[in-house]
């Protein structure tokens, strides 16, 4: 099952609970699309507010550990889907903004370098 639009803005932590919410596009699917969106949007938000100086790469990792070692099969087609979201954003921030943007450069070599990042993703068990 996947959530179908799987943010951080829809998951809240308790100290014995997690709960997420707004699951009207669940449907079965790859978990791994959920992943990818979710790691995207993670590291898009910590790079926007933090201008790259976030611990974004530790808190990808770390779950990533977490989550594979429960469900490592999930992770398997994580790199199609999170480059995906990669990829869209990067578009969608193009059509958006010009080359006159004062941060263009910069967001144009983050979404590149979150696509490699993505792409290079291999779970090792």
């Amino acid at each position: 099952q996947a959530h179908g639009q799987y943010r951080h803005i829809h998951v809240f932590v308790g100290d014995e609970t997690v709960t997420v919410i707004d699951l009207d596009r669940s449907r079965p699917s790859d978990p791994a699309q959920d992943l990818g969106e979710y790691i995207h949007r993670m590291r898009t938000k910590r790079f926007k507010a933090t201008g790259g100086q976030s611990r974004a790469e530790e808190a990808t990792t770390a779950f990533l550990e977490e989550y594979g070692a429960k469900l490592p099969g999930n992770l398997i087609n994580l790199p199609y889907y999170w480059g995906y979201h990669n990829l869209v954003s990067l578009w969608r921030y193009m059509k958006s903004a010009t080359s006159e943007d004062p941060k263009w450069n910069e967001m144009i070599e983050f979404y590149e370098s979150e696509f490699e990042r993505a792409a290079s993703f291999r779970w090792s068990e």
